[in-house]
């Protein structure tokens, strides 16, 4: 396994993506990929998917901004796993070139946060999401 995916799977294990169904981070290679910053579209057709699903873009940040938040009022549990969210997007744009975030459906939702490696390589994280 690729050093970078290693470290990916390590900053993110144990970690849960909590939407209306909390879901664990696996690791994704997409290899040497023609398109190392893809649209959702290229990346649609990379996983031989229908383009007609639907599919958006958004920042890293704005992804992990409700498991990176910290407030006054969260139980430790709570703040260190923001913490470790922290962590995990810290790991992600320092180890990464383009780091996005596609996601794929509306209701059920795969999200990949890809970026690219020194090497070539498009790697990142994927989840799912359950929004109603």
């Amino acid at each position: 396994m690729d050093p970078i995916l290693n470290e990916l799977q390590q900053a993110a294990d144990g970690l849960y993506f909590r939407s209306e169904s909390d879901h664990p981070f696996e690791t994704v290679d997409m290899g040497r990929a023609e398109h190392l910053d893809p649209s959702p579209e290229q990346l649609l057709a990379m996983l031989g998917r229908p383009f007609d699903v639907a599919a958006e873009t958004v920042d890293l940040p704005y992804f992990l901004r409700n498991m990176t938040r910290v407030r006054p009022e969260q139980s430790e549990n709570r703040r260190q796993e923001a913490e470790r969210f922290q962590a995990l997007e810290q790991t992600l744009l320092s180890r990464l070139s383009n780091v996005k975030v596609i996601r794929l459906g509306s209701v059920r939702v795969e999200a990949f946060i890809l970026g690219s490696t020194p090497q070539g390589r498009l790697v990142g994280l994927k989840t799912n999401l359950v929004e109603t």
